[in-house]
């Protein structure tokens, strides 16, 4: 159990500290913080969904396939999904590398 939450600490740090970066370049000065704290917000109020996609995922599937596997398959693809969301919006989103910062 330790060696699990040690993990997962470990693994959102690593999403944490690039997002701090990330999310402050995308947005210009003027328009900053309210950029950062709409997406903030609007990830907090979709997110906090995502368990319960899931059950309702589990209760869909669990009539098909074995039960334990719709326990270990529905929030795989909860999380693909989510994956997949930050993988297209990452490659849709501005590119900094040569761009002033102000």
């Amino acid at each position: 159990m330790a060696t699990s939450l040690a993990l997962m600490y470990f693994i959102f740090t690593l999403s944490a500290t690039v997002q701090t970066a990330y999310f402050s370049e995308i947005f210009p000065t003027e328009v900053r913080w309210s950029g950062i704290g709409f997406g903030w917000n609007l990830n907090a109020a979709i997110g906090s969904l995502a368990p319960t996609f899931a059950l309702l995922l589990y209760a869909n599937l669990k009539g098909v396939v074995n039960p334990i596997i719709a326990a270990a398959l529905a929030p795989s693809i909860v999380v693909m999904i989510g994956a997949a969301m930050t993988i297209i919006g990452a490659s849709i989103g501005p590119e900094t590398v040569r761009k002033q910062l102000d």
